[in-house]
C-alpha cells in the first residue's frame, strides 16, 4: 500500500471521528438542555398538533437524541478503528453513514411537511431540501470513498 493512501485513508479516519464528535456533544447537549429547562415534562400532545409530524419527533426527542448519542459512539469506533485499517470498521461506517443519510432526509421531508401546515411558510420549503443534501454530502463522500476499490483493498 503506498503511503499517499495511507494518510488519505488516516486523514478520512480522523474527519469521521470529528463529525462523531460532533454528533455526540449536539445530541447530548440538546438532551441536556431538553431535560434541564424541563420542556419535556411540559410537552404535551392534543388533538390539534398530533397529526403534525414535528410535535411527533418532538414528543420522542430525549429518545432520538440517545439513538443518536448511540450512533455517534459508534461511529467514533469506527473513525478511530478506520485509522488501523480495519475492514469492520469500513463496513460498520458505511452503514452507518448510510442510517445518518436516512436519518437527514427523513428529517427534513418531516420539517418540510410541517411547513405546509403553517401559512405563509411556503417560501421555506426548500431550505429542509437545502439542509438534507448540505449535510448528507459528506457521508455520501465518506461511503463512496470507502468502498473504492484501490482504498478498499487497503483494509484487512
Amino acid at each position: 500500500m503506498d503511503e499517499q493512501k495511507r494518510n488519505s485513508i488516516k486523514t478520512v479516519g480522523i474527519f469521521i471521528s470529528i463529525i462523531s464528535c460532533f454528533i455526540i456533544l449536539s445530541n447530548s447537549m440538546g438532551i441536556f438542555v431538553w431535560k434541564i429547562i424541563g420542556i419535556s415534562e411540559n410537552f404535551n400532545l392534543n388533538q390539534d398538533t398530533s397529526s403534525i409530524p414535528i410535535f411527533l419527533i418532538l414528543k420522542y426527542f430525549f429518545s432520538f437524541g440517545l439513538l443518536m448519542v448511540c450512533l455517534g459512539i459508534l461511529y467514533l469506533i469506527g473513525g478511530v478503528n478506520i485509522r488501523k485499517y480495519r475492514l469492520w470498521a469500513n463496513k460498520l461506517v458505511t452503514f452507518l453513514s448510510g442510517i445518518f443519510i436516512v436519518i437527514m432526509w427523513s428529517l427534513m421531508i418531516i420539517f418540510a411537511f410541517s411547513l405546509l401546515h403553517n401559512n405563509g411558510m411556503n417560501v421555506f420549503l426548500l431550505f429542509p431540501v437545502v439542509t438534507a443534501a448540505i449535510w448528507s454530502a459528506p457521508f455520501v463522500t465518506c461511503i463512496w470513498y470507502l468502498n473504492k476499490h484501490d482504498i478498499k483493498s487497503c483494509f484487512s
